[in-house]
């Protein structure tokens, strides 16, 4: 049974990799130009729009043609008839194209083209010309506005072990209390969820940034935000520990004791995979060279035997996250008559997450209104009503102005309890409405 096992496993992927691949026997896209010998074709974003677009040469050793392009339609397909061509023919054979003058356009950084403390390309390099310059980010910008209700945003990137969160630029000053307080509830767990990873504040431990997805995502939809830096070379060991500590690199021969554990790390237990030895190879352009060390996917990708334990990790902190986000609960815990018609009625929000009903700086910048308690009837309206400050003296806070609509924040692992005197009788609807928490409410009848 073991053998068999064995060889069952061995020939999975070979199968895989040599298997067949049904191709359709007529095309899906043909151009209307029938006239051309097309000797090359590649794929690029010549127009900058985030879609790859279809450069084709035409021309052969017989005849001379022009280099065409085929703009992308913005969803996978192609006109029939280029959309640019040269002005020049020429015998054209084969085809690639690249950045032939080296000046860098198009260069873009998905994480500093967003429309909060944008900053030109001189300041952050990669910010593009403008703010959502890039077709992804505006169309995450544009789903993400679409879903007010969103108030967790994780962004991972790649490599450090760090839960990162803003600012991301020392001008902003620092966060309100309330925030910080929910920032390091959440921070703090995810370090015993993720052991080696550190919770830090991205401008002072790490450097500033502008224009970057969290900064758009805690200042205008209004959440809170981590950024999570996945991966630890640290984590490749070879002295029966979890994680190496750092030391000096300056030794006589160039390697410091992490170095050589990794090389022992990638020899014991990669089994050679990460790094390769040095090999003479014959340049065209500069000679005799060697070619080796260590693998483009060494440096900041672990390795996949590690790949689902960061996976599972990573993946419990979000859901940490999700499970401390706002839980509300609506208790009317009190409905006494004070005389006839008039009645009191006290009423108790209750939010079981770290994270309060709307952010503590959403409620400062005035992002968007604040959640709403409102008390409503049929037979019955609301004389009077405001947050109840103290339940044993009855202090109340009451509101001057339509007193039976009542503006609130419910904060993490807390409460909030209003009072309303009601004149009238019989059904009273009480209502909660959250942008980020959702609705809850409960019906009482006065009789």
């Amino acid at each position: 049974m073991k053998k068999f096992i064995s060889i069952i496993l061995f020939f999975i992927p070979f199968l895989q990799l040599y298997s067949q691949v049904p191709f359709l026997q007529n095309p899906d896209w043909i151009s209307t130009d029938v006239s051309s010998v097309s000797t090359g074709g590649a794929f690029a974003d010549i127009n900058m729009d985030g879609w790859l677009d279809f450069v084709v040469a035409n021309g052969n050793d017989i005849s001379r043609q022009k280099v065409v392009v085929y703009y992308n339609n913005g969803d996978g397909t192609f006109p029939t008839s280029p959309n640019w061509q040269s002005a020049d023919i020429d015998y054209h054979g084969h085809l690639d194209v690249g950045d032939v003058n080296e000046d860098g356009e198009g260069y873009f950084d998905g994480n500093r083209d967003w429309a909060f403390n944008w900053q030109p390309p001189y300041v952050q390099t990669g910010a593009g010309n403008y703010p959502f310059e890039g077709s992804g980010t505006r169309a995450i910008a544009e789903w993400m506005l679409a879903r007010p209700n969103i108030i967790m945003v994780f962004a991972f990137h790649n490599s450090g072990g760090l839960y990162l969160r803003g600012p991301s630029f020392k001008a902003a000053g620092e966060m309100l209390q309330g925030d910080i307080s929910v920032y390091n509830y959440l921070g703090e767990n995810i370090e015993k969820i993720v052991p080696g990873y550190e919770y830090l504040i991205s401008w002072k431990d790490l450097y500033s940034t502008y224009g970057d997805f969290t900064d758009f995502t805690t200042n205008l939809i209004g959440s809170y935000s981590f950024v999570g830096e996945l991966y630890q070379s640290e984590m490749e060991t070879f002295d029966g520990t979890f994680k190496m500590n750092e030391e000096d690199r300056s030794k006589p021969d160039g390697l410091s004791k992490r170095d050589r554990q990794r090389l022992q790390f990638n020899d014991r237990v990669t089994q050679g995979e990460l790094f390769k030895d040095w090999k003479p190879y014959k340049h065209p352009l500069y000679g005799d060279i060697e070619i080796g060390g260590w693998v483009k996917v060494s440096s900041r990708l672990p390795h996949p035997f590690m790949l689902p334990d960061l996976v599972h990790r990573n993946a419990s902190a979000v859901i940490f996250a999700a499970q401390n986000t706002p839980k509300v609960t609506m208790d009317v815990f009190e409905t006494k008559r004070i005389k006839d018609n008039l009645w009191s009625v006290r009423v108790r929000l209750v939010n079981r997450g770290v994270m309060p009903t709307v952010t503590y700086q959403t409620m400062r910048n005035r992002l968007y209104p604040p959640d709403v308690l409102t008390v409503s009837g049929e037979s019955a309206r609301v004389v009077s009503g405001g947050k109840l400050t103290d339940t044993w003296f009855g202090t109340v806070d009451y509101k001057e102005y339509k007193p039976e609509v009542q503006l609130c924040q419910v904060p993490g692992f807390g409460k909030i309890e209003y009072q309303f005197l009601v004149v009238g009788r019989g059904n009273v609807d009480i209502k909660f409405e959250s942008r980020k928490a959702g609705t809850v409410s409960e019906s009482i009848q006065l009789k």
